[in-house]
């Protein structure tokens, strides 16, 4: 399901938020909009669910960890920890794309099959979040 599809702009999007606005409280609200989220990820690639998954609970005890430290260093700490483990991730899922084509090229030279492609990682979207949450807490 891409954003532009008909199937996400007049069923997906409507129902969850219509779902969203009729359920009371934050939490449940964000609940619900972190379940909506899994299942628009799967309709596209179900197998990499479980990354998905770690990396969420990952960086949100990474943002908890930024959001309940008080002193100003060790926030700075906290928040380069969170960036350092998400640009690990993006560029663990970037270049491991690039050496899976590069090892390839020589495995099927001596007719070996060819290597997976890794997965996209959602990386990205947690340094937006981290870095915002601690210049906005200070």
């Amino acid at each position: 399901m891409v954003f532009s599809s008909p199937l996400f702009l007049f069923l997906f999007l409507p129902a969850v938020l219509t779902v969203y606005f009729l359920l009371p409280g934050l939490r449940a609200r964000n609940g619900w909009l972190l379940l909506a989220s899994l299942f628009f990820y799967a309709w596209g690639e179900v197998g990499f669910i479980l990354l998905l998954l770690i990396s969420t609970l990952v960086n949100f005890e990474l943002g908890k960890w930024v959001e309940r430290t008080e002193d100003i260093s060790r926030r700075k700490r906290a928040v380069a920890v969170a960036v350092i483990v998400n640009v690990g991730f993006l560029a663990f899922f970037k270049y491991a794309g690039l050496a899976v084509a590069s090892l390839n090229a020589p495995l099927k030279l001596f007719g070996f099959g060819s290597l997976p492609a890794p997965p996209d990682c959602p990386a990205y979207w947690n340094l937006v979040f981290h870095v915002p949450c601690a210049v906005l807490h200070h």
